[in-house]
C-alpha cells in the first residue's frame, strides 16, 4: 500500500488532468523540455552510437559522461533511453508515477526496520512522504527525484551504522 496508493494517486491525477498516456498534456515545460529532455535524448543517441563519452551533435560538443554523472545516472532513465522515441513521453510520465510509489515504499522501509514494528500509520506517513510538496515543487527538475526514493536508504543506512555499527546499508545507498 505504501507503494501503491502514491503511485495510483498521481496516476488518477493524470486520468483526471489529461496527461499521457491518458491525453495529450504533458508535464515537458521549462527546464524538464528544454534541459532535461533533450539529455535523456543525447543519452539515447549515445547508447544506440556507442559512445557514452562526448558528442559532437551540438556547437563544439559536449561531454556526455560529465553530463550522465550530474543529470542523467540515474538508472531510470537509461531504461527510457532504451525506449522507441515514440513511447518516450508515455513512459517518461509513468516512470514518475513509479517514482512517487518508490518514494512512500523506501519511506515505510525505513518506518518498519528503525522502529521494528508495522506502525498503524505507516502507510500515512509514507503517503505523505511520497507526496510531499518537495517533491511536486521540483517535479520539474527531475534529477532530484532519485534523491526522495535514495533519502530514506541512506537515513536507515545512517542510523544501522551509528546503532547497530553495520555500514553496508549506508554505503550501498551512497554510491547509488
Amino acid at each position: 500500500m505504501c507503494f501503491g496508493l502514491p503511485a495510483m494517486l498521481v496516476l488518477l491525477f493524470y486520468l483526471v488532468g489529461g496527461i499521457t498516456p491518458f491525453g495529450d498534456t504533458t508535464f515537458l515545460s521549462m527546464d524538464l523540455y528544454s534541459q532535461y529532455f533533450p539529455m535523456i535524448t543525447s543519452l539515447r543517441e549515445g547508447l544506440r552510437q556507442g559512445d557514452l563519452i562526448y558528442s559532437f551533435s551540438a556547437g563544439l560538443g559536449f561531454n556526455r559522461l560529465a553530463q550522465g554523472a550530474y543529470y542523467t545516472g540515474s538508472i531510470f532513465w537509461y531504461v527510457l533511453a532504451l525506449l522507441p522515441e515514440a513511447l518516450m513521453i508515455p513512459v517518461f510520465h509513468l516512470m514518475l508515477a513509479l517514482k512517487f510509489g518508490l518514494g512512500g515504499w523506501t519511506f515505510s522501509l525505513y518506518l518498519r526496520r528503525r522502529y521494528g514494528e508495522e506502525l498503524p500509520l505507516c502507510v500515512g506517513f509514507s503517503m505523505a512522504y511520497a507526496l510531499c510538496g518537495y517533491l511536486l515543487a521540483y517535479i520539474q527538475q527531475i534529477m532530484w527525484t532519485d534523491a526522495v526514493i535514495l533519502l530514506p536508504v541512506v537515513m536507515l543506512g545512517l542510523w544501522q551504522l551509528l546503532e547497530e555499527k553495520r555500514p553496508l546499508t549506508y554505503y550501498l545507498a551512497l554510491s547509488a
